[in-house]
C-alpha cells in the first residue's frame, strides 16, 4: 500500500513540471497534455504531483545553473483534498504532509534570494518526508533535485 501511494505521489511531482512547463504561451500544445501512465487511469492528486515533479526540478535546475528563478507556482494547495489513488490512507497524516510542503513553498518564495537554495532544499525534504511514509518510488528522483 506505502509503495502505491509513494508511485502516485511520484507521478503527481511529475506532472507538476509538465503543467509548470506548459505554461508558456510558445509551448507544443502536444507537448503539454498530460498522458494517463495507468491503463486505468491517473487520479487527481497523481496528476497533480507531476506537475508539482516538474515545477520542482524547474526550480533546481534554475538553482543549479544560476538561471531565472520561476515564478510562484498557483493551485498545489488542492493537494489536500485531491482525490488519492489509494483511498486507504487516513487523511489525517497525509494533511500534515501536504500542509508542510505547501508552507515550505511559501517560504521559499519570501526568504531572500541568499536564502534560496537552503529553502528549496527544505522544500524538497519535505517531498522526501511524505515519500518516505506514502510512496517510496519517486525518492531517487526527488533526492536528485537537492542543491549543493
Amino acid at each position: 500500500m506505502k509503495k502505491l501511494m509513494l508511485t502516485v505521489l511520484a507521478g503527481i511531482c511529475v506532472l507538476a513540471g509538465t503543467f509548470s512547463a506548459c505554461k508558456d504561451q510558445t509551448a507544443d500544445k502536444q507537448a503539454c497534455e498530460v498522458k494517463p501512465l495507468n491503463p486505468n487511469g491517473d487520479s487527481e492528486l497523481a496528476l497533480l504531483m507531476r506537475e508539482m515533479t516538474q515545477t520542482t526540478e524547474a526550480m533546481s535546475a534554475a538553482l543549479k545553473n544560476g538561471t531565472a528563478f520561476p515564478e510562484k507556482p498557483q493551485g498545489f494547495e488542492k493537494m489536500i483534498n485531491a482525490v488519492r489513488t489509494d483511498t486507504t490512507i487516513e487523511q489525517g497524516p497525509y494533511e500534515a504532509y501536504a500542509k508542510g510542503w505547501l508552507g515550505a513553498l511559501d517560504r521559499l518564495y519570501t526568504a531572500p534570494e541568499a536564502n534560496r537554495k537552503e529553502m528549496f532544499n527544505t522544500l524538497v525534504g519535505n517531498c522526501e518526508s511524505c515519500h518516505a511514509a506514502y510512496c517510496h518510488g519517486p525518492l531517487d528522483r526527488i533526492a536528485k533535485m537537492h542543491v549543493k
